[in-house]
């Protein structure tokens, strides 16, 4: 039997960042995975308070003026099971 999830990934997009992205999360419902960025995109603003920097929530996007330092989160829908 197939179950739906929704995984959390999020990559940094800074000079020294990897490009990499991380799965942060995974959730049962996809408000639970939107909810969740949410709050880990206000920790990211929180740590890098010292910085300019602008989100879009809608984007799932914290970056500075010239893009050189941010985030970026997405939400991907999965079946597990068989």
């Amino acid at each position: 039997m197939k179950e739906k999830k929704w995984i959390v990934t999020a990559f940094d997009t800074s000079d020294a960042a990897d490009g990499k992205p991380r799965v942060l999360k995974v959730c049962d419902t996809k408000e639970a995975a939107k909810e969740y960025v949410r709050t880990d995109m206000d920790d990211f603003l929180a740590r890098e308070r010292d910085m300019d920097l602008a989100a879009d929530y809608d984007r799932m996007s914290i970056h500075n003026v010239d893009y050189s330092f941010g985030c970026e989160w997405n939400i991907e829908e999965v079946d597990i099971g068989f």
